[in-house]
């Protein structure tokens, strides 16, 4: 038997512009933020950036499941709470640390409303934090929903490991990730 390597894998642009829109919606409204998406990525693609805190959500659709996270560097947390409470925040805390996962809580609610207008039946948990603490304490496994873009990169074997889509955003003090990871059935070859 002779197998062929996978054809590359892509992901639905309707499934990942409500994400997108919903991300620099709610830091402008939310945080008086502006911010600039950059190209999106796959898992291992690029060398994956330094995360202290994330806000990690997971869903399930009609063919598939996976988690959401946004993943902020302290700078770009700290900036970005700050703005949203209108005052200053001097480190993450067990006072602060909640907002990332409010945040993503309110790009997501604002995504399900866009998607299942379009049928794809999103549903979402409840809404987690990890800090780089917890996160580096831990060995990745995929149904911890532990943001990827943390990890070093590592050949994929795309056939039986999650798919996570890396979408950078660029604000003034820096970057911030959402990583869209698929579970199941939403990859597909081109």
């Amino acid at each position: 038997m002779n197998l062929k390597p996978p054809k590359p894998l892509s992901l639905d642009v309707n499934f990942l512009n409500p994400f997108i829109e919903g991300f620099q919606h709610t830091l402008q409204i939310q945080c008086f933020t502006e911010s600039k998406v950059q190209t999106p990525f796959l898992r291992g693609e690029k060398v994956s950036a330094d995360v202290d805190i994330a806000g990690i959500i997971g869903f399930e659709c009609r063919e598939f499941s996976g988690y959401i996270a946004m993943c902020f560097t302290e700078k770009t947390f700290l900036s970005v709470m700050s703005k949203m409470l209108k005052e200053p925040i001097g480190r993450i805390n067990a006072e602060n640390r909640d907002g990332a996962a409010e945040l993503l809580n309110i790009v997501c609610g604002n995504a399900a409303k866009t998607l299942n207008a379009n049928d794809y039946g999103l549903r979402l948990a409840l809404p987690t934090i990890s800090t780089s603490k917890t996160i580096n304490n831990r060995k990745y496994r995929s149904e911890h929903a532990i943001p990827t873009v943390l990890q070093k990169p590592q050949i994929a074997n795309y056939l039986n490991t999650p798919t996570s889509f890396i979408i950078p955003f660029e604000i003034e003090e820096g970057p911030i990730f959402l990583e869209v990871n698929i579970q199941n059935d939403l990859r597909k070859s081109d």
